[in-house]
């Protein structure tokens, strides 16, 4: 997930106090992101200037500067600003409706647990099904999408061993698999539908319309591991990203050169001696910056500090959503009113 920052931004400190203690921050910061593409710069910024000043000849060191001069004159003619702006612009509304479309089955395992009455074995036995089922089907979106998760349950059937499926269902998933290349991660919410359903006709559930509450729950839940399986089959448009990359990092190259300190002797306008190019570093900082940013929104599904962490996310799925399916009558407090709590506070 995104590093979190937002705690250290209480509103009772000014906004230049707030930039200080998020500056020196390191990870998932823009540091950590340019680094090397600054040494970079600065290694053949010095080297060019290196073989400018004690390599060349005089007749060399002229075409050397009219090139310097050239570059400089055209440099600001390459659209980095707009180009990025509207890359990133877009790959961040992506990486948004990406995070919108996340399922959380909070929802469904609340609807579970108060329209599925009962505490009778059968009962439970229902909820605990349903829930496992719609986790499941997250858990396969999530072992398909995100590499951290797969590395983690590499195989169908390293998921029997977490409680997500069983071992019939596993050879049922396997052979479809054999039938049909389509995808059957969605298998499991189908298999939840019909245990509602079936809860429903043996009177685990009260009316027709409760039946449907909960089976539309769980069909969002189904449509968001749509959306997000989408969201990683469809990336964005491999020759969008690689006009972005040519343009940032040809004025990458163009600005070691544009930014040459020349000979003052001869008066070139522009370029005085200067040790450090100062203003050249930090309009390159931001544009590889910018770079960076969209880049590590464009996929969110790896392991950067930026990405999702659908691997906690999954475990913390699973832990609250059986908590909140399984409520045992001796953890539900007794109703109550507000005028009974306060007798009861003043008893106190």
């Amino acid at each position: 997930m995104t590093v979190p920052y937002t705690k250290s931004m209480a509103t009772q400190y000014s906004f230049l106090w707030l930039f200080w203690i998020l500056l020196p921050r390191w990870r998932g910061s823009i540091y950590r992101h340019v680094w090397k593409e600054i040494l970079a710069y600065l290694l053949l910024y010095y080297i060019s200037s290196a073989i400018y000043w004690f390599v060349l000849n005089e007749r060399n060191k002229t075409i050397f500067e009219q090139v310097v001069i050239y570059f400089s004159k055209m440099n600001h003619l390459v659209p980095v600003a707009f180009v990025l702006g509207f890359f990133v612009t877009n790959v961040f509304k992506r990486w948004w409706d990406v995070y919108q479309s996340i399922p959380w089955p909070d929802q469904a395992a609340l609807l579970t647990a108060s329209l599925i009455v009962g505490q009778g074995k059968e009962s439970k036995r229902i909820r605990e099904t349903v829930i496992r089922n719609v986790n499941a089907v997250i858990a396969m979106t999530f072992q398909k999408i995100s590499p951290t998760v797969r590395e983690k349950y590499p195989t169908l059937r390293s998921l029997i061993e977490e409680g997500f499926l069983t071992e019939e269902e596993t050879l049922i998933i396997e052979k479809v698999n054999e039938r049909t290349s389509v995808d059957k991660i969605f298998m499991p919410i189908m298999w939840a539908c019909k245990t509602v359903d079936k809860a429903q006709r043996e009177e685990f559930i009260a009316t027709q319309n409760q039946k449907l509450d909960l089976m539309t729950e769980i069909l969002a839940i189904q449509n968001k591991c749509l959306y997000l399986s989408n969201w990683s089959d469809c990336s964005a448009p491999l020759a969008y990203c690689q006009v972005v990359a040519i343009i940032v990092y040809f004025y990458f190259f163009s600005s070691v050169v544009a930014g040459q300190s020349l000979n003052p002797e001869k008066q070139y306008e522009g370029h005085t001696n200067v040790f450090f190019p100062v203003f050249s570093l930090l309009q390159l900082f931001f544009f590889i910056g910018w770079l960076k940013v969209g880049e590590s929104f464009t996929n969110p599904f790896g392991s950067d500090d930026d990405d999702f962490e659908f691997l906690s996310l999954l475990e913390c799925h699973k832990e609250m959503s059986i908590m909140l399916c399984d409520q045992r009558p001796g953890e539900l407090p007794r109703a109550i009113s507000v005028l009974d709590i306060q007798g009861e506070a003043a008893a106190w």
